[in-house]
């Protein structure tokens, strides 16, 4: 059973839900209707938002593998904490003033993450496989 991926998945399910709720918030207090550009916080919400459900499918897609594939439970909450924090800096991050370094670094290790959980899974497959 997959109960690493699916604690990690809770928190990142939340942070989508909050970010797509403080959208629809926004746009019915300003009157933003779809497709209007509306005010600075409205489209960093929509960047936090969007980059959210970007990033966090492949990234639980990989931890998901990890787990079925066996790999050691050290490397699964690791990566789990990392994928939480670096999703949750990167949101906060972009909904701050521009340039915030949260924004940078929840790039920064989430693309990290994306590289290092390739290996591992590569690394994975052929520690289990006769390839």
């Amino acid at each position: 059973m997959p109960l690493k991926t699916a604690l990690v998945a809770a928190p990142l399910l939340l942070l989508i839900a909050g970010l797509g709720m403080a959208i629809s918030l926004r746009r019915r207090r300003e009157g933003i209707g779809p497709g209007m550009a509306g005010d600075a916080t409205f489209i960093r919400l929509q960047r936090a938002h969007g980059n959210a459900v970007e990033h966090s499918p492949i990234l639980l897609l990989a931890l998901l593998l990890l787990e079925l594939l066996g790999a050691r439970p050290s490397a699964l909450i690791a990566f789990g904490v990392a994928i939480i924090v670096a999703r949750a800096a990167h949101a906060v991050g972009i909904l701050q003033r521009p340039r915030h370094p949260l924004h940078a670094l929840g790039a920064a290790l989430t693309y990290g993450l994306e590289v290092a959980m390739a290996v591992s899974l590569v690394l994975t497959v052929m520690k289990r496989s006769r390839f």
